[in-house]
């Protein structure tokens, strides 16, 4: 089962609710969290949070419905769509 976690040589800060990262192979700015959306915003800093260790889509989507009024599938799609977008950027890896 693939789990994910953010980059080990990921430069990232919180700083008044938004997440900002820079990924180093290319240094690029991200912001991560989005407070335009104050619930996909707390949505974003939890699963940046969780991400700090391994974690599956599975215990990520069960975190997610444990903190929000949201359903599983709901949830599963939000949160694979959140990480496929991370990845891409490459501020999350897969790791065994």
């Amino acid at each position: 089962m693939d789990r994910f976690k953010l980059d080990d040589a990921l430069a990232f800060r919180e700083l008044d609710g938004e997440i900002f990262a820079i990924t180093p192979d290319d240094g690029r700015f991200h912001v991560i969290s989005d407070e335009a959306d104050e619930s996909a915003g707390a949505v974003s800093r939890l699963l940046i949070e969780l991400l700090r260790e391994p974690r599956t889509i599975e215990h990520l989507v069960e975190a997610v419905c444990a903190e929000f009024d949201v359903d599983d599938e709901a949830a599963a799609h939000d949160v694979s769509q959140f990480l496929a977008h991370l990845e891409r950027e490459r501020i999350v890896v897969r790791v065994s």
